[in-house]
Order: structure tokens, then C-alpha cells, then sequence
């Protein structure tokens, strides 16, 4: 006599509502961890934590040049860490007293971060956004008090305190100094270097407090373009990217995921989505666009939907813009659920073999 167990049908019936809800509950698991919306402006984009009102309002396009093309200003104006050179003929016991260097002569004086000057036996004084005129007749007119008639000449020799930040395609990127010889975008380049030779020089970007405009440097005809005297200001940020980089990245619910490139008369956002044939008119959330760029303060995220966007359709892309159209949340569900499908079939399976197997028994 046989001792293998004998199981009746309500055991292979129980036996297969046990597996069947196992099979169920790994579905619910697996649908928990899967099936919640993305965080697109966190896992995507590459930062976490941010919340819904931290999303920046949407740039529009950059504006022209018009207005920044004034004749530069000839009277350079003092500043924090500009050097000077006070010299007092006859009294080499007043004015500058700090060498330069070692084996040289000549004796500077440095203006203070809080843009104050010290000098020998008079009290520290702002010069700060003074002209080199204005410091000399406060300091001859100080020293007239100690010195009969003195003869007090001022000049500019280290220029520090005005920088302008340069990135991108220049053959030295870094940072320059406005002094009265470098005033203009033309000679800040050309104190860079110049511009290199794989440049976009009708494709560059200019941030001053916090507004962006866009330079056409030179011409395609490789003329001087309308930006060429722009007159610079202290912390202008300059970026010319090279032709190489000169696309943006559309990916997500797309009809085609690519790296676009930019054209010289440059891109709109709305633009951008037709070239590559449009959106998903199924899965495409047309509520939560977003547009990561790289700025000078670092990445910004911008969010927008279809409707907003139509109804400022010149909103302009730049180099290096990446845009994402993420799926609705039906179409995660849709998604996750044909993921889950090939489980259904194991399932099925599994079960059909316990009922082989309990059978046979």
C-alpha cells in the first residue's frame, strides 16, 4: 500500500486559491513600487527635493541688443582692490608706501574691500566710485593741512574690482578686468584671446543681473555684428558656446527623442516640439512640461502646459536647453500593467502544475 498522501478536491481547491492569492499580493507589491508618479523634476532632472512652487516662471525669448550699444564711458571709475599710485613730490614719507615688488620702485596703495584708501597721516577715506581726479584733490586738500602747496599726482595702475566672467568657446575663458582700455565686449574678448574658431560668434548670451540678451558678435558674413560695443559692466556674464553644442535635447512623450540643432536665426520652444513631430496626443502630460537650463546661478527648471505655451509661442531656446514631456499618469498605469502581464502567464502556469502534481498524488 501506497503512503503517499491522498489530498481530497476541497484540498486542491484550497491549494489553488493559496497560490492564486500569493500571486495576487507579489502583483500588489510589485504595482506599489512601480505605479506611483515619477518625480519627474527630482528623478529626472537630477534635483531632488524641490518643490512645486520652486519651479521658476518661463523665460521668454532673449531680447535684442537695442539700448546696450552706448559709446562706452571714458571716465573710469575707482573701485574695491584697484591699485593707485599717490605720489607727493618731494615727501617720500607721504603718499603710497608699499612696493610693488622687490626690485622695483614704483609704490601702489590698494583700495579696501569696503572701497576705503589709507594713507600716511591723514584719516582713511571712500574712494570708491570716485574718478582718479576726484581722489587726488581730497588727498591734496588733505595733505594741504600737514604740507604747504603740495603737489599730489594719482594714478590707476591695477584694475580689480570690475570683473566680467567668460565661458565657453574663448581661447582664454576666465575672468577679465573693465579698465579704461577694456570697456566693450570687443575688447573684453580680445582680452580673452578672441574668440576660437569652432565658436557660434552670432550665438552668444549675455547675463547682467539676472536678464539675459543675446549677442550677435559677428555677422555670417563675418562682419562685426550689432554687439560688438556693447559697453560691459561689472559681473557680466559672457558665454559663447561652440558650434558642436549648439542643440537642445527634446525627450519624453515626443514623436521622436533627439538632440536638435539649433539654427542661426535660433528656435522657439513650440518650434522645437514640431520639429520633432510633435507630442503624443495618448500619453503626453500637456501639464507638466518642464526645461531644465544651465545658468551662471547654477541648473533652473522651468515648468509649463500646452495652453500657457500657445499662448506665448516665441519663447526661445538656448544651447544646451534639455526638454521633457513626461507621460500622463494613465499612461504609467498602462505601462506598468503590460510589465506585469508576463506574471500573469507564470502564474497561470504555477497553477496548473500544482493541480497536476496534487492530482497525480
Amino acid at each position: 500500500m501506497s503512503n503517499q498522501p491522498v489530498f481530497t478536491e476541497c484540498e486542491i481547491l484550497v491549494g489553488d486559491v493559496v497560490v492564486r492569492m500569493i500571486i495576487v499580493l507579489c502583483w500588489l507589491v510589485l504595482l506599489g513600487g512601480c505605479t506611483t508618479q515619477p518625480k519627474w523634476e527630482g528623478d529626472l532632472l537630477g534635483i531632488t527635493e524641490l518643490q512645486q512652487d520652486e519651479f521658476s516662471p518661463l523665460p521668454q525669448s532673449l531680447p535684442p541688443t537695442i539700448g546696450l550699444e552706448r559709446p562706452p564711458e571714458t571716465i573710469y571709475r575707482i573701485g574695491p582692490l584697484d591699485e593707485l599710485v599717490v605720489t607727493v613730490w618731494g615727501r617720500e614719507d607721504l603718499g603710497s608706501q608699499i612696493r610693488e615688488d622687490t626690485e622695483g620702485e614704483r609704490r601702489v596703495s590698494l583700495v579696501q574691500e569696503d572701497g576705503t584708501l589709507q594713507l600716511p597721516f591723514i584719516q582713511p577715506f571712500k574712494v570708491s566710485g570716485m574718478t582718479v581726479e576726484d581722489a587726488q584733490e581730497i588727498i591734496t586738500s588733505s595733505y594741504a593741512k600737514i604740507v604747504k602747496k603740495p603737489q599730489v599726482e594719482v594714478r590707476a595702475v591695477g584694475f580689480f574690482s570690475k570683473p566680467v566672467y567668460l565661458e565657453g568657446a574663448m581661447r582664454q575663458p576666465g575672468i577679465v578686468y573693465l579698465s579704461p582700455d577694456v570697456r566693450t565686449l570687443a575688447d573684453v574678448i580680445a582680452e580673452a584671446g578672441g574668440l576660437q574658431p569652432e565658436a557660434a560668434a552670432d550665438y552668444g548670451i549675455l547675463v547682467r543681473q539676472n536678464k539675459r540678451v543675446r549677442l550677435l558678435y559677428l555677422n555670417s558674413d563675418g562682419s562685426s555684428g550689432p554687439a560688438t560695443n556693447i559697453r560691459m559692466q561689472a559681473g557680466d556674464w559672457v558665454q559663447f558656446p561652440f558650434e558642436s553644442e549648439r542643440v537642445v535635447y527634446i525627450f519624453g512623450e515626443v514623436g521622436l527623442q533627439r538632440k536638435l540643432p539649433i539654427p542661426t536665426h535660433g528656435i522657439a520652444l513650440i518650434e522645437a516640439i514640431a520639429d520633432v513631430n510633435g507630442y503624443d496626443r495618448v500619453s503626453a502630460n500637456l501639464n507638466q512640461i518642464f526645461l531644465l537650463r544651465q545658468s551662471p546661478q547654477g541648473s533652473r527648471i522651468y515648468r509649463i502646459t500646452m495652453a500657457e505655451l500657445l499662448e506665448t509661442p516665441d519663447t526661445e531656446l538656448q544651447p544646451g536647453d534639455r526638454l521633457m514631456i513626461p507621460p500622463t499618469g494613465l499612461a504609467n498605469w498602462d505601462r506598468t500593467w503590460r510589465q506585469l502581464l508576463p506574471f500573469a502567464s507564470i502564474g497561470d502556469t504555477g497553477s496548473n502544475i500544482y493541480r497536476t502534481v496534487t492530482v497525480d498524488n
